[in-house]
């Protein structure tokens, strides 16, 4: 725990000495340095399209579908996060989470994401933001508005892209116009998400080859038995197993998922060049053996390029999708969903509607807040 509090307030440290040093200079350059950000503008600006064109009437029936994807995805948003919070506060009992795991990660690096794997987390991230931000661009031109500016930001130590539509015109454009353009990332990013998800289908079975060990719970039945970090599971049982999934229909095969029944369970494992077989056994009172896994690829990096890439475009789609507000100095950061429920309860309800949402949508990042959880997610054996 140490360790976490020295990189935590290391990262701080850092952006509080740029933002002392350049932050306050004022002015909106080129190059701004903001609380825990740097934006880098490109300085260019795009024209809106013809609106008689092909290609701006197909981009527009594609930003009025947005609406019915962010709507999901903004439920989807809502049934994790009700989750979590019955299962942490509320004392229900959902299948598979536990209540000390039951919340949302931050990605930190070297806490909650191991430096090792931090490289495949910028390329994730960083795919995301960009087709996220082109969306938008493409959308607005398509409803007739201009983009003033496009750049790259960082935010922490993360990639990001961004697009500038003109807000004077974005403000008096019809409501369906601004919410097709809200809508416009959280659809690149969820087609993203489905067309790796059909290339994942079609490859991840030629790159898996086993399941790998990151952890081992201590007095657990897999480390009495020997089961280390490191060790990649190839067979359970005499059955060889590629996947997670395979290894996991072994294991309910064996009982080990049954704490009113003791299970032996023999897996062959590679560890270090060599291969060992190691006997489990689960005595009764336990529904595991007490390790934490991820898949293992060949080559390593193909396989989670592509498994990272599309869980940050799916996270970044629904995260943006929800209803939320994050305070920042000068003001709030509205997601895209935010600013979706601000211009809706505007509309009906005027100035009213627009406080309404603003409440609504503090609310959710309150919400969010109260369910972070320092937990590491590993990409990588």
């Amino acid at each position: 725990m140490v360790n976490v509090w020295l990189v935590l307030l290391g990262v701080i440290a850092f952006w509080v000495a740029l933002y002392l040093a350049y932050g306050r200079r004022g002015g909106e350059g080129k190059v701004q340095i903001l609380p825990f950000g740097v934006i880098i503008r490109a300085g260019v600006s795009l024209e809106p399209m013809d609106p008689g064109s092909l290609k701006a009437r197909l981009l527009r029936v594609v930003g009025l579908a947005g609406l019915a994807v962010m709507a999901y995805l903004a439920y989807m948003f809502f049934r994790i996060v009700g989750t979590l919070f019955a299962v942490r506060y509320l004392g229900v009992e959902v299948p598979g989470v536990s209540r000390e795991e039951a919340g949302l990660v931050p990605l930190i690096p070297g806490v909650t994401i191991p430096l090792g794997d931090l490289v495949y987390v910028l390329v994730g991230v960083g795919i995301a933001a960009l087709f996220h931000e082109l969306a938008h661009a493409y959308i607005a031109r398509a409803e007739g508005l201009r983009v003033k500016d496009a750049g790259i930001a960082f935010i922490l130590f993360f990639p990001a892209a961004f697009v500038e539509p003109d807000e004077e015109e974005l403000k008096r454009a019809p409501l369906k116009s601004r919410l097709a353009v809200y809508s416009a990332g959280v659809t690149a990013n969820t087609l993203i998400y489905l067309a790796l998800a059909l290339l994942a289908g079609i490859v991840m079975p030629h790159l898996a080859y086993g399941v790998a060990i990151t952890g081992v719970a201590p007095d657990s039945p897999a480390s009495e038995a020997g089961l280390q970090p490191g060790m990649v599971i190839v067979e359970a049982n005499g059955v060889r197993v590629k996947s997670i999934e395979e290894l996991a229909r072994v294991l309910e095969e064996a009982g080990v998922g049954n704490p009113n029944t003791s299970s032996v369970v023999t897996l062959k494992v590679e560890y270090r060049g060599q291969v060992e077989t190691i006997t489990v056994e689960k005595p009764v009172g336990e529904d595991r053996i007490g390790v934490t896994i991820v898949q293992a690829y060949r080559p390593q990096w193909l396989g989670v390029t592509i498994q990272s890439t599309m869980f940050f475009n799916l996270m970044l789609a629904i995260i943006n999708a929800a209803p939320l507000a994050i305070p920042l100095p000068g003001g709030l950061l509205l997601s895209d969903g935010g600013h979706a429920l601000r211009d809706t309860l505007a509309r009906i309800a005027g100035r009213k509607g627009e406080i309404a949402a603003g409440v609504l949508n503090i609310m959710v990042f309150i919400v969010i807040l109260s369910l972070m959880t320092l937990t590491q997610i590993r990409l990588t054996p």
